[in-house]
């Protein structure tokens, strides 16, 4: 007795001491390894588990050696996430709401990267700051792109549909019998309602370095009777060589475009005079 005694003692002592391992040893129950240092992954290699694997909050499941990847669940209790930069992850979904943090980009560093969301009925929003589309932007048949206010920078080409025919271009216009300044008050306009029965208007045109090759089209739709309208370069410029031009016509038509330097006139009807 006394001897199976001190041999059960022996292979107490060295199993608590990391000695002795159990081969093939199954545990019903609960395992605590709470103050173990490690639990060496070769001990469980190609284990699977039919039940729950929870994580304490602030504990981490690390995937690399070097600790930089890893799932955490984090201290306060909001996020279950995986960290690391880089980390590739094939397949991962997500059913809540996908949340960078701050500082943080979502980047794919190789091609055939694809970000595929046509099935959503749902919308997508960008950021506030420049938004670069190093790609082709296609609309489908059907749909519409729409944009308040659009500026064309560099360049602006449009191309017939199947049907041979180009529709839904609208121009920026004002009407009112008020006098104004072009640049200051409707920069970008292209067309203009104007004329006032009461006293001349007087129009003052943008710097022709601001609208190159943008037609500006007036027409006068309030019948000015003896006042005249005044359409004025800005400044020093002129509009074919002349400072102003004006008209005392109702419905009179003015269409001017800018090489950059100063206006010429594309088309015109009725009287106008310098």
């Amino acid at each position: 007795m006394i001897r199976q005694v001190l041999i059960l003692f022996l292979l107490l002592s060295t199993a608590s001491a990391g000695l002795y391992q159990l081969p093939n040893t199954y545990v019903n129950g609960s395992l605590n390894v709470k103050n173990a240092s490690t639990l060496n992954a070769t001990d469980i290699n190609g284990a699977t588990t039919a039940e729950n694997i929870s994580l304490t909050q602030g504990k981490r499941i690390v995937l690399n050696t070097a600790g930089t990847q890893f799932i955490e669940h984090n201290t306060s209790g909001n996020y279950f996430g995986i960290w690391g930069n880089p980390l590739a992850v094939d397949g991962f979904r997500w059913t809540g709401t996908l949340a960078p943090t701050s500082g943080s980009d979502m980047v794919a560093t190789g091609g055939g990267s694809d970000l595929d969301y046509s099935a959503s009925t749902g919308f997508t929003n960008t950021t506030t700051g420049t938004n670069n589309f190093n790609g082709d932007v296609v609309v489908a048949s059907g749909k519409t792109a729409t944009a308040p206010d659009v500026t064309v920078t560099n360049s602006f080409t449009m191309s017939a549909g199947s049907t041979g025919t180009l529709a839904g271009i609208r121009w920026r216009g004002i009407s009112s019998d008020d006098n104004y300044s072009i640049d200051t008050s409707y920069s970008g306009f292209n067309t203009f309602l104007v004329g006032n029965a009461s006293e001349d208007q007087l129009i003052e045109l943008d710097g022709a370095a601001n609208t190159t090759n943008m037609p500006l089209m007036f027409m006068v739709v309030r019948n000015p009777g003896s006042h005249d309208v005044i359409i004025d370069g800005e400044d020093s410029e002129t509009i074919a060589g002349n400072g102003q031009i004006k008209t005392t016509d109702n419905y009179a038509t003015l269409t001017l475009i800018s090489d950059g330097t100063e206006y010429y006139i594309l088309s015109s009807n009725q009287t106008w005079t310098t």
